[in-house]
């Protein structure tokens, strides 16, 4: 396949793109490319995760300290890497990979949603969200008025990409999240992508592609919106404490400067974790609400209720304090009852899941 960088030579575009646009699909290519290697390295962990949001605890408890060596006495759940051992010594090397296709396929479908969805706003709606102007300036050059139309403007548009890629990947979604919880209940429903597809088009419909989209797109959009409203806040912030360090010495100048450039990067850091960590709820609701509708053992009683809508999940989820499940893969504390198992280890209370 010809390089982008051989286009420039060319007068006509390639694959229908023109220069600007191609040289973009080609970072983004490798983009996914490397997201896609990432995913399937971590796979086993994202496996675990599921398995968490959905409630599945089937481990024996542990007393020690919170934080290891420090904080009070608390019994602990086996932390992310055992817990994903464990499936090891089960299910097998294979068994960490379960669903892992239907991942790959969900990330893929998702990224070329996303990047078709750029270049189309780019060439036919180039003014949507606003106009153009002031897109390529620094925060400095900015008013408050024009650096704040230029975060409505991106945040719009990256919301239009962002939803059309979260719609196309989850059916993937779907199907990879009912592959892993299938284990739970030992049963073996959903098999290959494709066979997937077709059983759920003709047990559920449409619609059942879906499940929990709608907690999953207000997820996503909060998050856009959250990042691209606080980095402009901060932003502002920071350019009136450079202006103010310009009038000072030049000793006062440089230390200034120092810390602005450190805030910016601390921001950079941490405004994602603080987001993510804000916005968690929703893809542990939207992962349970995938498995509605299926007939697997893990939707219904005694595993758990039968949601008629995600909200109905929120409000269960957020009176049992269950709105944080498998936001952590370390540092896993139980608070809730316990009991003893036949080989007389201590396991969450839930009856479902001991032995």
């Amino acid at each position: 396949m010809a390089s982008v960088y051989e286009i420039e030579s060319r007068d006509e575009p390639y694959l229908g793109l023109d220069e600007k646009e191609a040289k973009v699909v080609h970072e983004q290519t490798k983009m996914i490319a490397v997201r896609s290697a990432v995913s399937a390295v971590c796979h086993p962990l994202m496996q675990v995760k599921v398995l968490m949001q959905l409630g599945h605890e089937p481990y024996p408890l542990t007393r020690g300290k919170v934080w290891y060596f420090f904080g009070r006495e608390a019994y602990t759940l086996p932390n992310g890497f055992q817990y994903a051992r464990n499936i090891f010594n089960e299910r097998g090397f294979t068994g960490l990979y379960t669903g892992v296709g239907a991942a790959l396929c969900g990330n893929l479908a998702g990224a070329i949603g996303s990047i078709a969805t750029t270049v189309y706003i780019d060439r036919h709606h180039k003014n949507l969200g606003g106009t153009q102007e002031h897109t390529n300036k620094e925060e400095r050059q900015l008013t408050d008025s024009e650096s704040f139309r230029r975060f409505v403007r991106f945040a719009i548009r990256e919301s239009v990409a962002k939803t059309v890629g979260t719609i196309v990947a989850r059916p993937f979604q779907v199907i990879m999240i009912r592959k892993i919880a299938q284990v739970i209940g030992n049963e073996v429903k959903y098999t290959s992508v494709f066979s997937s597809f077709l059983l759920i088009e003709k047990e559920e419909g449409f619609y059942g592609f879906f499940a929990g989209l709608v907690p999953q797109l207000v997820g996503e959009l909060v998050t856009i919106w959250a990042l691209h409203g606080a980095a402009f806040l901060l932003e502002r912030a920071l350019v009136t404490i450079e202006g103010e360090v310009e009038e000072g010495t030049e000793d006062t100048e440089e230390a200034g400067k120092s810390a602005v450039s450190l805030a910016r990067k601390s921001m950079k850091i941490m405004l994602p974790f603080l987001v993510n960590n804000f916005v968690y709820p929703y893809s542990v609701v939207s992962t349970i609400m995938a498995v509605s509708g299926s007939g697997l053992a893990v939707s219904m009683l005694p595993y758990a209720p039968t949601f008629g809508t995600w909200q109905d999940c929120w409000s269960y989820l957020k009176a049992d304090k269950h709105m944080k499940r498998g936001a952590k893969i370390f540092f896993r504390t139980h608070d809730g009852p316990i009991t003893v198992g036949r080989d007389n280890k201590i396991y969450s209370a839930a009856k479902k899941y001991y032995p």
